[in-house]
């Protein structure tokens, strides 16, 4: 197994764990008729794809630096690649 896919993978991982820790906080609150915290759970759902973007944008500046010094074609497009590494978010 390649490392880029392990840390894809590890990312993964991370996002679902971050996603759920909200989600989790969102159904309590509803089960219990708690708006403000509903509304702040869902705040902090809300900011996920905003990170994800900033993190997609870095990851392409690295990606470039690192093909230039290699001098190598790229093996995965950087938008698959950035799928998996955003998701760490």
């Amino acid at each position: 197994m390649n490392t880029k896919t392990m840390e894809g993978l590890v990312g993964a991982r991370t996002n679902m764990n971050l996603m759920n820790t909200p989600m989790r906080v969102f159904k309590e609150a509803r089960r219990k008729g708690d708006t403000a915290t509903m509304e702040r759970a869902m705040g902090m759902l809300m900011n996920f794809p905003v990170r994800r973007r900033i993190i997609r944008r870095k990851l392409t500046k690295e990606w470039k630096k690192t093909q230039g010094r290699q001098g190598k074609k790229k093996s995965c497009s950087v938008k698959r690649l950035s799928r998996s590494v955003g998701k760490n978010v």
